[in-house]
């Protein structure tokens, strides 16, 4: 999959009031859902294909935190609309000592992009989810081959394992026997979620995934652990910087339209105070231009008349002489 010189996705989901008749989040909000449970994941390297795609297609010269600021910079675009946002990322995600390599310079970017882009919506997703009595259930996919040939977990790379290619063979790829047996245990986990509406891994382990709440934001890690796959409950994923991203920056762009909307009023009053005084001028000024053309009109007449007056005495003199 190729990505431009943005990292925001190109295709996305149509309202076509059909199959999707509103915006997910709003339907969600709304309480119009028709599910009894909810499986949503993410890969632990979500934005490094993209963001490697910006770094190729901007070809960022500097280094280290420089080139970071440089990268974000690059993308602020794609960022949301709040003053200082790319200064409130950096307090987030840059970690002493901040001059460091290349790598983790590129490391900290894909991170970001990964985060913002798939990771945060996710987890928001499955909060707002929960909240409508919908059993959740949240995964991080952390699995890599040693066949692989890339770096990190990419992602949609479990959607290599759950279409069973471990386990037929492909062309393009080599496996191994532990990939084959992540590739049975994510589709018993799929296949028990879509017939009963729990992903487990019954009957090949007694595992089930721990379901998803507001109070309680467990998920299963998808991993290999002392090289054998491993399935892992945990909670609070990277939660201050998810929190960041679906709590603190949609607070701050909230707060920056309520202090735009006072501005906008406080304008808008002193406009219209300022109104009455603009009229008055402008009758005063009409007025003026009625008396000048008054007073021209009625010196005209008057000369007029002297003209008159000084001509009829001129010829009664003549008369008399």
């Amino acid at each position: 999959m190729e990505f431009g010189p943005s990292p925001t996705p190109q295709y996305r989901p149509v309202v076509d009031h059909y199959l999707l008749p509103d915006v997910p989040e709003v339907i969600v909000d709304s309480g119009r859902l028709n599910a009894e449970s909810f499986l949503t994941g993410a890969t632990q390297n979500e934005g490094a294909r993209a963001a490697d795609s910006v770094i190729k297609n901007y070809r960022v010269g500097n280094r280290a935190t420089r080139k970071l600021l440089t990268l974000l910079n690059c993308i602020r675009g794609d960022l949301p609309e709040v003053v200082g946002i790319i200064d409130s990322i950096l307090e987030q995600y840059l970690e002493l000592p901040f001059d460091v390599g290349d790598a983790k310079t590129k490391e900290r970017f894909s991170e970001i992009v990964g985060d913002y882009f798939i990771t945060a919506p996710t987890h928001h997703m499955a909060e707002q989810v929960s909240r409508h009595n919908v059993s959740v259930y949240v995964y991080n996919f952390e699995y890599k081959s040693k066949h692989d040939s890339w770096k990190g977990v990419l992602h949609g790379d479990e959607i290599l394992y759950l279409s069973g290619f471990p386990l037929t063979g492909h062309k393009h790829f080599k496996f191994e026997k532990t990939d084959k047996t992540m590739a049975r245990l994510l589709l018993q986990a799929w296949s028990n979620f879509i017939i009963y509406g729990l992903p487990s891994l019954v009957p090949s382990e007694n595992f089930q995934f721990p379901s998803y709440a507001p109070h309680r934001r467990a998920f299963t890690r998808i991993a290999k652990r002392n090289g054998e796959p491993s399935f892992i409950v945990s909670s609070d994923f990277k939660s201050r910087k998810l929190d960041f991203w679906n709590n603190r920056v949609p607070e701050m762009f909230r707060e920056q339209s309520e202090r735009h909307v006072g501005e906008r009023v406080k304008t808008s009053y002193i406009t219209y105070t300022k109104t009455p005084n603009a009229w008055a001028l402008i009758a005063a000024c009409i007025g003026l231009s009625v008396l000048t053309g008054i007073l021209t009109l009625g010196y005209c007449r008057t000369r007029q008349q002297i003209r008159l007056l000084l001509a009829r005495n001129t010829a009664y003199d003549d008369k008399i002489m």
